[in-house]
């Protein structure tokens, strides 16, 4: 059987307490890791104390040798931090001034302090050469719920990172680029039929069996996701007896055919908390465990949004 075509490879990343795991390296960063994130060069990260508010915080990264602050970023442990990585290359979009941060070089290769960057932008997707985003504040609302809340907006900004240029795209245009990528998943909204260009319910797996069913977050109801590229639904399963949990979440991709999945008990737990590390091969849909969580250890992963 002909292996599938991988793309670049990441190593796994996470933290415990204040020291990073990336692939078979360690870093002691010092202080304990709030959030992190990866690129094709390293790990992003956030380890001042908590505060209790949000405010603005160092952002740090590490290639696994030493560490370097390369930006600020917002947020708090419970809100999360305005930083998103490109799903390969280099690129960081850091927010609420809209930087884009090449971690091959630790430089911005843009800056614009305009609301294209703001704390309510939706995040659509980051990628090596384009990040698309929503504004709620610059854009009408095409499709709303039963309790009004904006399911879909009229249009799609996208940033051009080789023209260094922001336009306006529809959501056929932006559908069309995100199936031709890959490293993407795509699924289907609460409306029968899904209805194109709405924002997706966070998925998460909840095990059957040995069997990982994707549901919405909140549990209602379950549906398919599927290989943005193919069209293919995304069926997973993980070994018999290897482990006691019960929700799987996204956390990051190790290449184009590997993701890493967390896994936990108890209903709401966050990333950085206790459980187990799977990754799952989307060729052949098995996952295996990774890292078996051990009492009183909590973990800090990306989360692929």
């Amino acid at each position: 059987m002909k292996e599938p075509d991988v793309g670049p490879t990441r190593p796994l990343a996470y933290a415990i307490g204040g020291t990073i795991h990336y692939g078979d390296r360690t870093i002691d960063v010092g202080e304990e890791v709030q959030f992190l994130t990866v690129t094709d060069d390293g790990v992003a990260f956030v380890r001042e104390p908590l505060r209790g508010q949000p405010g603005a915080k160092p952002l740090w990264f590490t290639d696994g040798s030493t560490v370097e602050r390369i930006g600020t970023t917002y947020g708090s442990p419970a809100r999360g931090y305005t930083v998103e990585a490109a799903d390969t290359g280099s690129l960081l979009m850091v927010r609420p001034s809209f930087v884009v941060i090449d971690t091959s070089t630790g430089l911005p290769i843009h800056r614009d302090s305009a609301s294209y960057g703001g704390t309510d932008v939706v995040v659509l997707s980051v990628h090596d050469d384009a990040i698309y985003w929503v504004d709620p504040a610059d854009t009408p609302c095409e499709l709303a719920d039963f309790y009004r809340e904006c399911l879909r907006y009229r249009w799609v900004v996208r940033y051009d990172v080789a023209a260094d240029s922001i336009a306006r795209w529809t959501w056929a245009r932006y559908d069309e680029d995100l199936r031709s990528r890959p490293r993407t998943i795509v699924g289907e909204d609460r409306g029968t039929p899904p209805v194109p260009g709405t924002f997706p319910m966070d998925p998460v797996f909840d095990r059957q069996g040995t069997d990982l069913i994707a549901r919405y977050y909140d549990g209602a109801g379950e549906f398919t996701l599927r290989e943005a590229r193919t069209g293919e639904p995304i069926r997973l399963r993980v070994p018999s007896g290897a482990t006691e949990a019960t929700r799987f979440e996204f956390s990051q991709w190790l290449d184009d055919d590997h993701l890493v999945l967390f896994a936990y008990t108890s209903f709401g737990s966050e990333l950085a908390d206790e459980g187990d590390i799977f990754v799952c091969a989307l060729s052949t849909g098995n996952c295996r465990l990774e890292l078996q969580g051990q009492p009183g250890t909590a973990y800090q992963l990306p989360s692929l949004d």
